[in-house]
């Protein structure tokens, strides 16, 4: 996102630019005092604070994560494709083409040189909300952009919640296989 514009939130202007990804909200709600609240923040910042998938919004973040990546220029699923679609490279040594989206979080390992990345993302998580905006993030509006980390934000709470109930599940089942 290399350009600047304008966003108009609850009837104040603010102005942004692309390349800083500090983005303030203020509202004016009396009698209520103004709320600041932080849209997006700088990758630095996440990156020295918060877990990886904070910081892979960014389509140039997510590229970052593909220097080993086994697949070069003469296949569709190189790097750049990956990244736009999405997706940010997370190898483990039985999976070395592993791929997570940071939006809906699914995800696909066992490429092939001819896969497409933006149709296996449709192919395997036909809801994710990245998907279905089906936009490149630099022609994101705002109200987009919001809508999109919303959006993330839920699949990613459903998604910790189901870890704990599984997590749960299995402390559950060793309890009973220890009095069986």
């Amino acid at each position: 996102m290399a350009r600047s514009g304008t966003a108009r939130v609850y009837g104040t202007v603010h102005r942004y630019t692309g390349t800083v990804q500090y983005l303030a909200v203020h509202t004016s709600v009396e009698p209520l005092a103004s709320i600041t609240a932080l849209v997006m923040t700088s990758t630095k910042a996440i990156e020295e604070n918060f877990p990886v998938h904070f910081t892979m919004h960014s389509y140039v973040a997510r590229l970052h994560t593909f220097q080993n990546w086994p697949f070069k220029r003469k296949s569709k699923c190189v790097a750049e494709k990956m990244a736009k679609a999405g997706f940010y490279h997370t190898p483990t040594s039985d999976y070395p083409d592993c791929v997570t989206c940071f939006a809906c979080m699914k995800e696909l390992d066992g490429w092939e040189q001819n896969d497409d990345p933006f149709q296996e993302h449709e192919k395997h998580s036909s809801k994710c909300p990245f998907i279905q905006l089906a936009k490149d993030e630099d022609d994101m509006t705002f109200e987009e952009v919001i809508k999109l980390e919303n959006a993330r934000q839920m699949l990613r709470f459903d998604h910790e919640v189901e870890s704990y109930i599984r997590k749960f599940e299995r402390q559950c089942n060793d309890v009973l296989d220890d009095y069986s």
